[in-house]
């Protein structure tokens, strides 16, 4: 149950990320992999689910999970700002 709910918050905080910083230059060519690796891991965690937890599927949403951290961490590089600790 929660893991469902944060997938939606994942999704609703992408599309906050898309309208905050649609506009920014460094990030222009990012979205497209931003929203694939978000659509992507939605659909394996759908699938995971259906399937009831099939290993591959398993698997793939773990390393989808690895996937949308990597391009969330190349788009936050790009805008160059620093999140304070």
């Amino acid at each position: 149950f929660v893991h469902r709910n944060l997938a939606w918050l994942v999704a609703a905080a992408f599309v906050g990320v898309a309208v905050h910083f649609r506009r920014e230059a460094m990030l222009k060519g990012i979205w497209p992999l931003l929203l694939g690796a978000v659509l992507l891991q939605f659909v394996l965690g759908v699938l995971t689910v259906l399937t009831q937890v099939q290993l591959v599927l398993g698997v793939l949403h773990q390393q989808g999970a690895l996937v949308l951290l990597a391009v969330l961490l190349v788009a936050l590089h790009r805008t160059g700002r620093v999140i304070p600790s």
